[in-house]
């Protein structure tokens, strides 16, 4: 069984995780973008390789001033 404390912590953590995660989600398709690789549209993986960057750069104008 999980503790009140430990369950309190993993909570804490949570926000970090998932912005870490996204982060690497961001990293990889940044790279995908880099090398020139580019998917079909329906075939696995074509979504991420082109909607992760835009939203970055939707929350990435967002940010700014």
């Amino acid at each position: 069984a999980i503790t009140p404390q430990a369950f309190r912590e993993i909570i804490e953590q949570y926000p970090k995780v998932v912005l870490a995660l996204v982060d690497a989600f961001i990293a990889i398709a940044k790279d995908y973008q880099a090398a020139g690789i580019t998917l079909a549209k329906g075939t696995p993986g074509a979504s991420f390789v082109s909607v992760i960057p835009d939203i970055a750069a939707s929350q990435a104008a967002a940010k700014k001033p």
